[in-house]
């Protein structure tokens, strides 16, 4: 018997490996995805530009650091369902390999949308960005215009609608040129992570 213990370590290492990967990807109960059309060129970013994503632990059941900002959707000091996430992997799309730059929050089609933070408007067919005026900006993605172009908007703000058939809106947070987790420690609140991490497959070389 003792010449298996080693494998049962091996094993039981994996396991530990693997939830804790798991722990680091998995989304709130309250957010279960259902598949995300967010996918076309606008919202990802070619698997040759990893420098261009920012990486960060942001789930956890409890923060350890307050929010920057609230939600871009009603009510802002809520949490809402979060069905794509940060460097999704977009595998096969147009024929390569991409990976989504920001998070899709889940709402209905024609919801209003809000600035999180105040700044100057860009405006771009099928979506608003916000920039401070110095590195930082917020891109709201898949929404018809509420404002124009170069228009000083305010915190709380309407920035647009949600356009029909898309059901989300693509939120993403850029500074010095580099894509952040806006689920991040610090950033998007409240934000909590309390569902279990689920093992899919183990498998042993």
């Amino acid at each position: 018997m003792a010449t298996y213990a080693p494998l049962r370590l091996v094993a039981a290492a994996a396991l530990s490996a693997a939830a804790a990967l798991v722990a680091t990807s998995a989304q709130p109960a309250s957010a279960a995805p259902k598949g995300s059309t967010c996918g076309d060129n606008r919202t990802l970013l070619a698997a040759d530009a990893p420098s261009a994503l920012s990486v960060a632990q942001s789930l956890g059941s409890a923060r350890t650091m307050p929010a920057a900002y609230g939600w871009p959707v009603k009510p802002f000091d809520q949490q809402h369902p979060v069905r794509a996430n940060l460097n999704d992997p977009r595998i096969g799309h147009e024929g390569g390999t991409s990976f989504h730059f920001g998070i899709d929050i889940s709402v209905t089609d024609g919801t209003p949308v809000y600035a999180v933070t105040a700044g100057k408007a860009y405006v771009r067919p099928g979506n608003v960005s916000v920039a401070d005026g110095g590195s930082h900006s917020f891109g709201y993605w898949h929404v018809r215009a509420a404002v124009k172009n170069h228009q000083p908007v305010h915190r709380h703000e309407l920035l647009g609608w949600v356009i029909a058939g898309w059901e989300h809106v693509h939120f993403a947070e850029r500074a010095n040129g580099i894509y952040l987790n806006p689920l991040r420690p610090g950033g998007l609140g409240p934000y909590a992570d309390v569902s279990a991490p689920e093992i899919g497959e183990i498998a042993l070389a």
